[in-house]
């Protein structure tokens, strides 16, 4: 009876070997689970980074319209303030020259507050020096000639302004 529960090295090679077998497929599984949550990952991160910089070059085409059409106006305006013509004739040349497209301006503010809310305060500071600098383009206003060195201050910190603006987007390009 004890030969019958006696053992035999050579009779738990086979299970030695099935073992050895099982666990090497265990961490081979285990190394190519890791690979693959590192690729899904690294993949993850690239299609963020692109959906991101497509979603900021829109934003840039889009402010850069808007910012056309803002300076646009205002040397638009600058005759009107010399006296060559009126600011209906001014309104309507320039509503002739506008380059943004209805919707565009919505288009920009959306995509700034869902994809990137931290620059909306920046563009607050924008929107306040565009409201100074239009606040002489108005068609019922005065168009004193005295008032021309005040509207080229206004125009110029709101083209300072809209270039700090582009360089934060710009920045926003090379974070991760």
């Amino acid at each position: 009876m004890e030969q019958e529960l006696a053992f035999k090295a050579s009779d738990l090679m086979p299970i030695v070997t099935a073992v050895a077998a099982l666990l090497g497929v265990y961490i081979t599984n285990l190394a190519q689970e890791r690979r693959a949550k590192a690729e899904f990952r690294n993949k993850v991160m690239l299609q963020e980074r692109v959906l991101k910089r497509e979603k900021l070059e829109e934003m840039h085409t889009l402010f850069q319209k808007w910012e056309c059409d803002v300076s646009g106006l205002y040397l638009i305006y600058i005759p009107v303030y010399q006296g060559k013509y009126s600011a209906e004739e001014a309104m309507e040349l320039s509503q002739k020259n506008r380059l943004q497209e209805k919707g565009d301006q919505q288009r920009f503010q959306t995509l700034m507050q869902l994809y990137f809310p931290d620059l909306e305060i920046e563009y607050n500071f924008v929107f306040e020096e565009r409201g100074k600098a239009l606040a002489y383009c108005k068609p019922d206003g005065e168009f004193k000639r005295a008032d021309l060195k005040k509207f080229y201050t206004a125009q110029e910190n709101f083209e300072a302004q809209t270039k700090l603006f582009r360089e934060l987007m710009a920045q926003k390009i090379a974070e991760p």
